[in-house]
């Protein structure tokens, strides 16, 4: 139908244009702020390692675990390259993060840094778990 086709020729501007517009809009990030400074940061790189490599070690992990342990199994279809990917997506989140960077934070250069690590983390975490089921999905690894 019409409607469908108006929708699907919008989606990639809405998808990789737009949303990533409005979410720096949403975020308040200065784009005149110094960028080396924020990635020398321990406060950037912290929150990227949390973010990153956290909420994957979180997810693995507890899933690894789970089945180790016979608690649960891996359903049908999916390999643990498909759990290391899903793992990686979940440290996307940046709503609530750049949320509780807000309260946590009176110092607005801090808050800079923080909001520069909360989104360059999500943009880690997006494409490591891009890769990571598309290397499943080639391989056609199946459980």
């Amino acid at each position: 139908s019409p409607m469908q086709g108006l929708e699907h020729g919008l989606h990639p501007w809405v998808a990789f244009a737009i949303v990533p517009i409005f979410a720096l809009a949403n975020a308040g990030v200065d784009l005149g702020t110094d960028l080396g400074e924020a990635l020398s940061s321990r406060l950037t790189l912290g929150i990227i390692l949390g973010l990153v490599a956290g909420k994957f070690l979180g997810i693995f992990g507890v899933t690894y675990a789970a089945v180790r342990s016979g608690l649960t199994e891996l359903p049908a279809g999916v390999s643990w390259r498909h759990i290391a990917g899903a793992s990686f997506l979940g440290g996307i989140g940046f709503t609530m993060a750049l949320f509780i960077g807000g309260l946590a934070f009176d110092d607005p250069a801090m808050l800079d840094r923080a909001k520069i690590g909360i989104l360059l983390a999500s943009l880690i975490a997006g494409l490591a778990g891009f890769v990571a089921l598309r290397l499943a999905t080639e391989t056609g690894e199946n459980g």
